[in-house]
Formats: C-alpha cells, sequence, structure tokens
C-alpha cells in the first residue's frame, strides 16, 4: 500500500490538529476554578481574626456549599467573639460609676436639674470588618466575583476546604488550600 502526501493530506492533518486543540481549549475555558485569596489576619481585642476571599475564576456560576478551616486534622470554628457585645461590658462598670459621680441635681436650696451626658451610655464605635462572618449556608458565586469571610479563632488553621457543586480539583468537589500562617 503506498500513501501519497498531497495538498488535501495537508489540509485534512491541519483540520484534525486544529479540532483537537478547539477542542482542549474548549474543555480548559469551560472547567470550573475557585481561589482564595486576600488572606489576613489581625488581633481585635485580644482575640485573633481570619478573613480572606473565595473567588469564582471560571466562566460560569457555581455554589459553595461548604468551607472549613483545619489545624492537624480538627476542624476550626468561629467562636463566637461580638466585638460590640465586649465594649459593652467592658464599659458597663465605667457607665456605673460615671452615673454614680455625676448627680442628676445641683446642691443647693432648690434642686436644678443637669443636663448631663454620660460618654458610656453610647454604643461603641467599631469597624465593621472586625466583626466575624462564617460559613453558614451555600452562596452563589457568580462568574470573576469573590465572596469575603471572617472567623476569630482560637488557633490559626493551616488549610481552607472550600466545596462547591461542580469538580473544581481534578475530580473532586473539594479543594484544600494551605494557608502558611504559622
Amino acid at each position: 500500500m503506498y500513501i501519497t502526501f498531497s495538498f488535501d493530506t495537508l489540509i485534512a492533518l491541519v483540520a484534525l490538529f486544529l479540532s483537537i486543540a478547539s477542542a482542549i481549549y474548549a474543555w480548559h475555558f469551560n472547567l470550573f476554578r475557585v481561589s482564595v485569596t486576600s488572606i489576613e489576619v489581625k488581633k481585635e481585642r485580644e482575640h485573633v481574626m481570619i478573613s480572606f476571599s473565595v473567588s469564582n475564576i471560571s466562566t460560569r456560576a457555581l455554589t459553595i456549599k461548604d468551607i472549613t478551616l483545619e489545624h492537624d486534622g480538627h476542624r476550626i470554628l468561629d467562636n463566637g467573639f461580638s466585638p460590640e457585645e465586649y465594649d459593652i461590658e467592658k464599659n458597663r462598670n465605667k457607665r456605673q460609676f460615671w452615673d454614680e459621680s455625676h448627680p442628676l441635681y445641683t446642691d443647693g436650696p432648690l434642686p436644678v436639674p443637669q443636663m448631663r451626658w454620660n460618654p458610656y451610655d453610647l454604643s461603641p464605635a467599631y469597624d465593621p470588618s472586625s466583626v466575624s462572618s462564617p460559613f453558614k449556608r451555600s452562596v452563589e458565586l457568580v462568574p470573576f466575583h469573590a465572596e469575603e469571610f471572617s472567623y476569630y479563632v482560637d488557633a490559626l488553621p493551616q488549610t481552607i476546604n472550600v466545596t462547591c457543586n461542580h469538580r473544581i480539583h481534578r475530580l473532586s468537589k473539594t479543594i484544600s488550600i494551605p494557608t502558611k500562617l504559622d
């Protein structure tokens, strides 16, 4: 059998190569991908807070089903710290002392009410980013958008595990991202 390499054969081989390359490109372009970025650790009122963003860097929407923080194989949960409650509790005694040391009426033959303003009666001012916002329920992420999460933790996590409704890492729906915070 004699095979000839003609111009028609060349065009067929180029078309075959381009169709295979196009199929690989389309498959790769349509993969679901998730990225964990902006990992920050800060100390807020004697408690450690970790915050991070989970980004959908694929061209299709996906749903985040679960996010877990792990340290030495154990799951880390938000410890429930609230900066507002902490400040209110801290100022409770100061408020009481201020009320006792500043009477409502002036001394004298005719008691006159005083205008007084207790500086500890105000709700404490705090940065909204200091309030934790842990993962609570499924979150839909549109393409090229991110969702921020934050946790008050007792131990810094070694990995952040993100579980989605589609395969995002090889054949798995979960990706494990090391934090390198130690």
